[in-house]
């Protein structure tokens, strides 16, 4: 069976930053065999348009989420590992707070 991944909301709230969500035509997915991809340049997450499964697909919205997370607050891999989670929910917390639409989305897709 095959998710397709749709109502995805188009942007999210992450640091003070729109980030925006766009999802990607199987061409994308293909061409460079990434399911998702967040750019700090373009300030964007992309994702495939498909997915094995809709906990899949919520699995790499919420990589991606994360990677905006460690950007949008200056997570260092050098800091130790207390500040990294602390920044880490801190961050998680604001994009839960600030995106209800992007959080029923995930409630939706992961619910049996």
């Amino acid at each position: 069976m095959t998710f397709k991944v749709e109502g995805l909301p188009s942007s999210v709230r992450v640091a003070g930053h729109d980030v925006a969500i766009k999802v990607q035509s199987e061409q994308w997915r293909v061409a460079t065999d990434h399911h998702g991809e967040f750019s700090q340049v373009d300030v964007e997450i992309l994702v495939a348009p498909t997915f094995p499964t809709a906990s899949r697909a919520a699995e790499i919205v919420i990589h991606e989420l994360i990677h905006a997370v460690w950007w949008g607050f200056n997570a260092r891999s050098q800091d130790g590992e207390e500040q990294v989670v602390t920044t880490l929910a801190v961050g998680l917390q604001q994009v839960w707070r600030d995106n209800p639409d992007l959080i029923a989305w995930i409630e939706k897709v992961t619910r049996p």
